[in-house]
């Protein structure tokens, strides 16, 4: 659908407003114009509802049972690692910078711009490595109450990211639901060669 500069009006009264024109875009994402497809920094990319990703989780808990959050982590850890190779190709600009400020900004740019949830560091050892942070209104546990809520594969895109900057393979080593905050802590460790 085209909508002319002019339409734009008529446009938002046949959807009744429920299109709000000026909230924020998200920073580089668009449409493809001769394809239509969604791109994402410069990459084809989906666009699904969060409540998805708590749909995954339970239909993989259906299927494997305990094991389905562990899948959850390793499949995080490499949408992680992929995450943080387009950015680090869009922005080559990052790779002149303190590995301290590549995972700041990663960890920021990827889990806010791409529905992720966002995230606050606590702690940050770039020696042992050891990381700690906190999740909040990641899509994982979204309408999702008949089990724990972890943010395993958030969690695990987070050790994925910090693999790729680090050049070390990062696993979650402890994990925590903060109910009344409503966010997760997490803290990622260097896997024991």
């Amino acid at each position: 659908m085209n909508i002319l500069p002019g339409g734009v009006e008529n446009f938002l009264k046949d959807t009744g407003g429920k299109i709000d024109m000026y909230k924020k875009p998200i920073p580089y994402l668009y449409l493809d114009d001769e394809t239509g497809q969604p791109m994402l920094m410069n990459e084809k990319c989906t666009i699904f509802f969060s409540e998805t990703i708590s749909i995954l989780r339970e239909s993989l808990y259906k299927v494997i049972g305990e094991g389905s959050e562990l899948v959850l982590r390793v499949v995080g850890r490499d949408m992680g690692k992929k995450y943080a190779q387009l950015v680090m190709k869009q922005f080559p600009e990052l790779e002149d910078v303190s590995k301290t400020t590549q995972i700041h900004e990663l960890c920021s740019i990827i889990l806010r711009n791409t529905g992720f949830g966002k995230i606050k560091i606590l702690e940050l050892d770039l020696k042992k490595p050891f990381f700690k942070a906190i999740i909040k209104d990641a899509p994982s546990c979204l309408n999702f109450s008949s089990r724990p809520t972890t943010y395993n594969l958030e969690a695990g895109m987070l050790s994925g990211i910090l693999g790729r900057i680090l050049g070390v393979e990062m696993a979650v080593a402890e994990s925590e639901y903060n109910k009344e905050e409503d966010n997760y802590e997490v803290t990622l460790r260097r896997v024991a060669e």
